[in-house]
């Protein structure tokens, strides 16, 4: 039996006379599990519960949905920097990061960012709600998870008002529905959104 892990990816361009690229797939065995440089090396091992750290990221080889082995970040940060832009105008801004981490076998995704209105006043009518974008990243989504739905509440421009944001986990949009009549929300009004969900 052999179990073969390449040493390196070698990039070589016509006309050139040394590599143009290298990189390196090695692993190192440690008391935690493997240690490697590059999320390449991933590719290489197929064990179910393997656990790599690359950077300040541990992946872990996991049974995902339909019982098909994948991996799983824990750890992994990814920022979110989202912008609404109509006519070279902010009308939204939505930044923070959405963090992964293990909670037993299945792993935990907590969402914490901050929606600000910009450009001008907006009323969020109750239906149909108004889609800010996609928020959730693609490798944190969840297919056929039913969608959040969480009060939020604006505060700052001299007054404060509470809509509903719904978070669709399967497509990673974000939308605001206002109350019956709307929901008034104005230049500067600010919201935290912060809520965790397994996968």
């Amino acid at each position: 039996m052999s179990d073969d892990q390449p040493l390196a990816l070698v990039q070589w361009t016509a006309g050139q006379t040394q590599p143009t690229q290298i990189i390196d797939l090695r692993t190192w065995a440690g008391p935690g599990g493997i240690i490697a440089k590059d999320e390449l090396a991933l590719t290489f091992l197929d064990d179910i519960a393997t656990k790599v750290s690359i950077s300040n990221t541990t992946w872990q080889r996991v049974l995902g949905q339909n019982d098909v082995p994948a991996w799983s970040p824990s750890g992994k940060e990814f920022p979110i920097a989202m912008t609404v832009v109509s006519a070279g105008r902010t009308f939204w801004t939505v930044t923070g990061s959405v963090t992964v981490a293990y909670e037993g076998p299945a792993e935990r995704v907590d969402v914490d960012v901050q929606i600000i209105r910009g450009y001008s006043n907006a009323t969020i009518p109750y239906d149909p709600a108004t889609e800010l974008g996609a928020l959730l990243p693609e490798d944190v989504r969840k297919t056929g998870a039913r969608a959040r739905i969480l009060n939020v509440r604006f505060t700052g421009a001299g007054s404060t008002v509470e809509c509903a944001a719904i978070v669709s986990v399967g497509s990673g949009a974000l939308s605001l529905r206002g109350e019956n009549a709307g929901t008034d929300i104005r230049v500067g009004h600010e919201a935290t959104l912060s809520f965790s969900y397994t996968r």
